[in-house]
């Protein structure tokens, strides 16, 4: 097809992102537009693949934790704040403080400190 043609509705396309722009404010588009533009493809990709769906995984234990939760936690261990760990994965800082609690329930643990030693311990 080549990306000539895509997209396939270039009117229906440009309307949509002038109204993101207006919702979001034009800075703000376009701050959201540079940060999507720096993705490489595997950062698209997984950003893209965080749908919700039926899970098949156990409720406990490091093969309960989700793709996301998985990448927080290399994160913790690395010894980023919740904020820069959202910034890093484009998600907020609550989104980021949940994932945490998550991960401590599951993995039956309570602080940052007793999460990086696991990591550890499991060559994560």
């Amino acid at each position: 097809m080549g990306l000539a043609r895509w997209p396939a509705d270039r009117p229906a396309y440009e309307a949509d992102l002038a109204k993101a722009s207006r919702s979001l404010g034009e800075e703000a588009f376009n701050a959201a537009w540079a940060e999507g533009a720096a993705l490489g493809v595997g950062e698209a990709v997984a950003y893209a693949s965080r749908a919700r769906g039926e899970r098949k995984r156990p409720s406990s234990g490091w093969a309960s934790l989700t793709p996301t939760e998985l990448e927080v936690v290399k994160l913790v261990a690395q010894g980023l704040t919740n904020p820069a760990i959202g910034e890093r994965l484009f998600i907020g800082r609550g989104t980021v403080k949940t994932h945490l609690a998550h991960v401590f329930t599951k993995l039956a643990l309570g602080t940052r400190s007793e999460l990086a030693a696991e990591v550890t311990r499991h060559g994560l």
